[in-house]
């Protein structure tokens, strides 16, 4: 996925790259020209450049810098809920292809427009396959909900829901003015205005969360020498 800008690439060069094989090479190329001129093929290759460049881009923001398990579940769920936007788009007539740029690009481009447009209808099933592997992948996330949850916004969180140990002290926190006038403050730096010996189980429980490594990335830049 670091290379996802290659996929782009190709896509871009789709209308040379067939021209360059026929005027620059001795051996027989028309089976990859044929290929390449293929509208079933152009509309396959547009929608994985689009949904590698979607993909990339999430790549991109789980590597970032600082972030705890609370910032990378955001980013998780923030894409699943844009794959329920694209699978919407992508059922309507003519498709929405507002977030498919190079799928879009090429229903203008080729002939066969209603050809394509029965083929990108059958990307929903793709996308629902995508659907099912980030629900598998990121179940331990999802059961996590609660816990992150009370780690981003603790202000506003439901008393009665929490661990019975943290409920007093969370009472104490919610009902505290100056906590209360705080609550932009997300995240580790809110909880660095905790005194631990008033709320000692709540940062015992924010320090765990701050901890833990969301993603290898982040893993191996903390113990890298």
């Amino acid at each position: 996925m670091s290379r996802g800008k290659c996929l782009e690439r190709f896509y871009a060069l789709r209308l040379k790259i067939p021209v360059f094989l026929e005027n620059s090479l001795t051996a027989d190329t028309s089976a990859y020209c044929d290929t390449l001129r293929d509208p079933h093929f152009l509309c396959d290759m547009a929608f994985l450049t689009d949904i590698s460049g979607h993909l990339n881009c999430l790549n991109v923001r789980l590597q970032g810098k600082d972030q705890t398990v609370s910032d990378l579940f955001g980013h998780v769920n923030s894409f699943q809920k844009k794959l329920s936007l694209f699978r919407d788009n992508l059922a309507s007539d003519p498709p929405n292809l507002t977030h498919f740029p190079a799928c879009g690009e090429l229903r203008n481009d080729i002939p066969e427009l209603a050809e394509c447009e029965m083929t990108i209808h059958r990307y929903r099933e793709a996308l629902k396959m995508l659907q099912d592997q980030f629900n598998n992948r990121f179940q331990d996330f999802h059961d996590m909900r609660g816990t992150i949850q009370l780690f981003t916004d603790p202000i506003s969180a439901v008393v009665n829901d929490q661990p019975p140990e943290l409920q007093m002290e969370l009472c104490e926190l919610q009902g505290d003015l100056f906590f209360q006038m705080k609550r932009n403050e997300r995240g580790v730096s809110f909880w660095r205005l905790l005194p631990e010996t008033r709320f000692p189980l709540l940062r015992d429980f924010a320090l765990k969360q701050a901890s833990m490594f969301g993603s290898t990335y982040i893993y191996v830049r903390a113990t890298s020498p």
